[in-house]
């Protein structure tokens, strides 16, 4: 049925279409548009976790705004072949890669139709020609086909064409979604995991970090300046840690590594790589040791004690005076004695080892 010059065109089709790199509906419809001069074409998604058809943002050639309009609110599901995708589709039929009118129903019952008479007519369309877009059984979309009135119906030729074209459309399709849901599930991941309060850090099978969260970043910075680390880049600092972590891992087999004030846990997970083998992987989660004093301001919740008092305390903690704390804070020796009496008075000790056995018990 089809000649050298169509075979041409399928094999220009599909080198085209292998290249589209984003809006692949539209791009899709605008190549069939000038291959089969159709004027007016609408590209549905189906909703991948269902298994009905499912308005995902429908889009158009040259339909005319307000009959896209009028299609998604009133019409789609009066649409002779939504029922097409229903589970009463004959299995035969549900295979084709071209359905019409005349698959369905006959001409008569056709124009007797609310959708052919409100819709079709209204807009001056006399036919239409869908192409069910399924992989493996998996329903990915659908190509909906207008005709003008006065056009003719469906050639065998042209049904041979479209059938080829489907099958081209298909294939790019299946591998476009793949990608698209992959890139969508790591960007969430990303977006989600970016923010947390917790340090994240995945490392592949060598060691070697292939993802760190801003919360990982920053404490692993920290660390390397509190270790004097020339860090003139991110991913140096970050190595620089992510080193500490395999000399340590590899020598004492232990999945929880401290790190100055930080700890670091590292969970084992097994992916499979690209070429079908089976390889290791390193979630670690990365904790800021609460200091010392964050856990006494824990403690002291309950004694209400001022903002100055809790200073005081804590300069206690470090094992001054009196008169240090005075020269410290910038006050008299005689105001720090009436707030540490203040505190003794609050959390019921009498002196300053009892405070500081109270403080640490």
């Amino acid at each position: 049925m089809l000649n050298k010059n169509d075979l041409n065109k399928l094999l220009d089709f599909t080198l085209e279409i292998q290249n589209i790199d984003y809006d692949f509906r539209q791009k899709t419809l605008n190549m069939i548009s000038e291959l089969f001069n159709y004027d007016n074409m609408n590209f549905f998604f189906y909703d991948l976790d269902r298994n009905d058809i499912n308005l995902c943002n429908p889009i158009s050639t040259k339909t005319v705004e307000k009959a896209m309009n009028s299609y998604i609110k009133h019409y789609f599901y009066k649409d002779i072949f939504h029922k097409a995708y229903s589970s009463s589709l004959n299995n035969n039929l549900y295979h084709n890669k071209v359905i019409t009118v005349k698959d369905l129903m006959s001409s008569y019952n056709f124009t007797q139709s609310e959708y052919y008479n409100d819709f079709l007519r209204y807009y001056d369309w006399d036919n239409q020609i869908v192409l069910p877009l399924n992989y493996n059984n998996r329903q990915l979309g659908v190509i909906a086909i207008l005709k003008q009135d006065g056009q003719n119906d469906v050639t065998t030729y042209e049904y041979c064409l479209l059938s080829k074209i489907n099958e081209i459309i298909t294939q790019s399709l299946n591998m476009y979604l793949k990608e698209f849901e992959s890139n969508q599930e790591a960007n969430i991941f990303k977006s989600s995991y970016s923010v947390i309060p917790t340090g994240l850090m995945i490392l592949n099978y060598q060691f070697s970090h292939i993802y760190t969260n801003d919360t990982a970043k920053e404490y692993c910075k920290i660390i390397s300046e509190n270790r004097n680390y020339f860090s003139p880049t991110k991913n140096e600092y970050i190595n620089k840690i992510v080193d500490l972590l395999t000399s340590d891992y590899h020598k004492n087999n232990n999945n929880e590594i401290n790190i100055d004030s930080y700890t670091f846990k590292i969970y084992p997970f097994i992916v499979s790589s690209t070429y079908h083998t089976i390889e290791t992987m390193y979630t670690i989660y990365i904790t800021e040791d609460e200091q010392p004093e964050k856990i006494h301001e824990k403690k002291l919740i309950n004694y209400k004690l001022t903002k100055r008092e809790l200073e005081i305390i804590n300069l206690l903690l470090k094992g001054l005076t009196n008169t240090e704390i005075a020269d410290q804070l910038f006050l008299s020796s005689h105001t720090i004695r009436t707030h540490i009496q203040n505190i003794y008075a609050k959390m019921d000790v009498n002196n300053r080892t009892a405070l500081l056995y109270k403080l640490n018990s």
